[in-house]
């Protein structure tokens, strides 16, 4: 199996469980998800995009 096909396994898999909330993933998720399936970006490397996304979106609405 190849590393692509991997990741979106590990992927839909743990989106399997977000699901469960009701919550649908934000725009911004959804393109660092597919950064990760195309092999463009690590778990890492997305969660500190996210926490920036989410420090400025908070930062501007204080």
């Amino acid at each position: 199996m190849d590393d692509r096909k991997k990741r979106k396994e590990a992927v839909e898999f743990a989106l399997t469980f977000n699901t469960f909330g009701g919550v649908e993933p934000s725009d911004e998720c959804k393109k660092l998800i597919e950064d990760y399936i195309e092999g463009k970006s690590t778990p890492e490397k997305n969660i500190e995009k996210l926490k920036k996304i989410y420090s400025e979106k908070a930062k501007n609405n204080a």
